[in-house]
């Protein structure tokens, strides 16, 4: 019977099977007796019944949402939603109390979303697949959309150190080096070894041995005085020998407002420190003590160098910057450990030519002062040099802004803007006290624009400190310049090839008598930054290739010999000035080897004058002593003249009947008969006689 005041109760219809309608929406159920009641999804509750589907009470609606298989597409749905919100859900949690990655977690989670929804729906009778099939299928999904979704982010800083090759350690294979057919240099003698050294040298019993073999103590350490940066001083440390250690103060205190220990060294200023040995060795130096010299890190000084004096910079951030920088990321600052309130211990070895270094390792140690930084970045210096030229039509160019600490800069053209006011920022900028770079600054990297042709561009520059307090309450604690720092950039005019200056002409023949002819490659440059054509100019053979520059050059002439076998030639020039402006020209020549004499080709009687006309451009000589004859030299002979100084080839003298005239002609090349010959022997006649 009905419940009283509610719908009728699910006993009423006794038990049976529920099943979907295969002819429309809703379900099919059959009772005990075999009848068949159409059911919608408003009247489930009423009814008990086993099987697949949704059941009456509460334990039919669990079924109907989570473990029956799907008698539709619809429940099928509904199971892969509610699955998958259940895994969305529930995996984070237990990420956390397995201690995770967050990045794992978040794949986990997407995958098991993804997996455990497909294999609910691909059970729908629309699919008809099998649970273990739809399973596998499920399984295959989660897998691909973790993969695609599972992203582990990790920094890392990677050092490369390129250092001149070492000769092995000690000498013992110095003698080598007079074996074999090469004689023994003393390169090559110190290439076999960092012991091995000449003696006797410049004597017949020159020889390549291994110095000081017997020496087996380690190098002696003490500090470099002279190096040290000024303002800084050495003490001995009185926790150990003072042979075996040192200490670097300030002179004076610390100069930077709020310091509270006063013999630190400043932050973010770099210092320059020093030792030096009683014999030429190799130095390392580490943050960590190791038990070998070959196990520790960095070469002192950045050189593997075997040398009496070795130097070390270095630029530490304040124990507050890097806690702050730390706290503003929320994590701590791998790679850069603030020990004891920013109290630094360096660890020194040094290792002689036959290998023996000193195991108990040489202490440097200082502070770093830690007091409230209240003084604003320094800016250091520029990628581009003030007073730099700037290419013609160029309007933008990249630069490079160097701190003295983590910094971000703008810029303006105008000189009396506050920080705040500077709409021009620098995008990337060195936000770490980690992101030092090599010359122990940290870079902000920005463009100028705006640049203008033939005048001179002024822009300005400040910088704030402590970026990472940017955006956060604290950020009325960062300290901007007051005074902007000034770069000049000039603008410039086009550099030009001045017209007709290139040589060889185009189409030219350069004539010459030997194998090879000197060629000279010239070009003169007009205007470009210095306004009088100041430029480096480069040639190639082939357009691509310049690296090829004139022998002289930096001027606006430029001029390279070039010896040139015979045959034609395709010749590229390019000019560049400290602009970076541009100017190119080609030219195409010729080289003839003209090895022959001139020869006579006419002889003539011109208005009382001998007339010779050579087969090309020539000076011609004559003598009329009989007793010498051709064998003479052209020096003491008399040279013929020319008629026309534009034509070479044609020669004139004396026409005296009673002269025998022996002529010697030589061409441009300095070619001419052999000393007993004569280019023609010419004896005047009178033809009417």
């Amino acid at each position: 019977l009905p419940k009283a005041g509610g719908a009728a109760s699910h006993a009423t219809h006794g038990a049976g099977t529920l099943a979907a309608n295969a002819q429309g929406t809703g379900y099919l159920f059959t009772n005990e007796a075999g009848s068949i009641i159409p059911v919608s999804e408003s009247q489930l509750g009423q009814y008990t019944y086993s099987g697949t589907g949704a059941g009456g009470g509460s334990q039919g609606i669990l079924e109907y949402l989570l473990t029956g298989s799907p008698q539709s597409l619809t429940q099928g749905l509904v199971q892969g939603v509610t699955w998958g919100a259940i895994a969305y859900m529930v995996v984070p949690i237990i990420g956390d109390l397995l201690g995770l990655e967050e990045g794992l977690t978040e794949g986990l989670q997407y995958g098991f979303t993804a997996g455990l929804a497909t294999a609910r729906i691909l059970q729908a009778p629309t699919f008809g697949l099998q649970t273990a099939t739809a399973g596998w299928i499920g399984l295959g999904v989660g897998v691909a959309v973790f993969i695609m979704t599972y992203k582990e982010t990790k920094y890392e800083v990677v050092s490369f150190d390129c250092q001149p090759w070492e000769a092995p350690i000690g000498g013992s294979d110095c003698e080598k080096c007079h074996d074999g057919l090469e004689p023994c240099s003393e390169y090559r003698c110190k290439s076999l070894g960092q012991a091995c050294g000449i003696i006797n040298e410049g004597t017949s019993e020159e020889r390549c041995v291994w110095l000081n073999e017997r020496d087996v103590k380690s190098p002696a350490i003490r500090p470099w005085e002279e190096v040290l940066t000024e303002g800084y001083d050495y003490n001995p440390l009185t926790a150990r020998p003072s042979a075996r250690g040192t200490e670097i103060v300030r002179i004076g205190g610390s100069s930077r407002p709020g310091a509270t220990t006063s013999d630190c060294i400043e932050a973010f200023t770099p210092i320059e420190f020093g030792i030096q040995t009683d014999k030429p060795a190799q130095c390392k130096i580490d943050f960590d003590i190791s038990s070998s010299y070959v196990d520790m890190t960095y070469y002192f000084g950045g050189s593997n160098i075997y040398d009496y004096n070795h130097s070390q910079v270095l630029n530490l951030p304040s124990p507050g910057h890097v806690e702050d920088y730390a706290e503003s990321i929320e994590d701590e600052v791998d790679g850069l450990e603030i020990q004891n309130d920013g109290k630094y211990n360096f660890f020194v070895r040094c290792q002689s030519a036959n290998g023996y270094y000193n195991r108990d390792p040489y202490l440097i140690h200082f502070c770093v002062d830690e007091g409230q930084d209240t003084t604003p970045p320094v800016i250091e210096e520029f990628s581009i040099k003030d007073g730099s030229a700037v290419q013609f039509e160029v309007e933008e160019v990249p630069i490079i802004v160097y701190t003295n600490e983590p910094a971000t800069c703008r810029w303006s053209r105008e000189s009396d803007l506050g920080y705040d006011a500077m709409v021009n920022e620098m995008t990337n900028c060195a936000t770490s006290p980690l992101q030092m770079e090599g010359n122990f600054y940290y870079a902000c990297y920005g463009t100028l624009t705006g640049l203008e042709d033939r005048k001179n561009n002024k822009y300005y520059f400040k910088c704030g400190d402590q970026p990472w307090l940017e955006g956060s309450d604290r950020e009325s604690e960062r300290t901007p310049n007051s005074e902007s720092r000034e770069l000049n950039l000039r603008g410039t005019q086009p550099l030009n090839i001045k017209p007709n200056s290139v040589r060889p002409f185009d189409g030219e023949v350069v004539e010459g008598a030997t194998s090879s002819v000197a060629v000279g490659l010239e070009v003169e440059t007009e205007n470009g930054e210095s306004g009088v054509g100041t430029s480096t100019c480069y040639y190639s053979t082939d357009g691509v290739d310049f690296r090829n520059e004139f022998q002289n050059t930096t001027s606006h002439k430029h001029f390279q010999r070039q010896d040139l076998p015979q045959g034609t030639y395709d010749y590229y020039y390019r000019c560049v000035d400290s602009g970076g402006n541009l100017a190119v020209a080609n030219t195409t020549f010729s080289v003839v080897i003209d090895r022959a004499s001139p020869q006579i080709v006419r002889i003539l009687e011109s208005d009382g004058a001998l007339e010779l006309i050579t087969d090309e451009d020539a000076e011609c000589y004559y003598a009329t002593n009989d007793n010498t004859g051709c064998n003479f030299n052209t020096t003491f002979g008399t040279r013929m003249t020319y008629a026309d100084p534009d034509k070479e080839n044609e020669h004139f003298g004396e026409w005296n009947l009673d002269d025998t005239y022996y002529v010697r002609c030589i061409d441009d090349n300095g070619k001419q008969p052999n000393p007993d010959r004569c280019s023609i022997v010419v004896k005047p006649v009178d033809v009417l006689e």
